[in-house]
């Protein structure tokens, strides 16, 4: 048993804290944007106006 917990123990030291692990996830999802362009986005009074989106029921 104390071999299981020994894995586990190296494992979770590993992964280093949440905040590690957050910023590798960001790193990796900002490395997947091929394109971006910032004004296709829509003005705030813009977002406000459309209507809003209600599923079917």
């Amino acid at each position: 048993m104390s071999a299981v917990v020994r894995r586990f123990l190296i494992e979770f030291a590993s992964e280093g804290t949440e905040f590690d692990r957050l910023k590798r996830q960001e790193h990796e999802l900002r490395a997947q944007i091929q394109e971006f362009r910032a004004s296709d986005r829509l003005s705030r009074e813009s977002v406000h106006e459309r209507p809003i989106w209600q599923p079917k029921s």
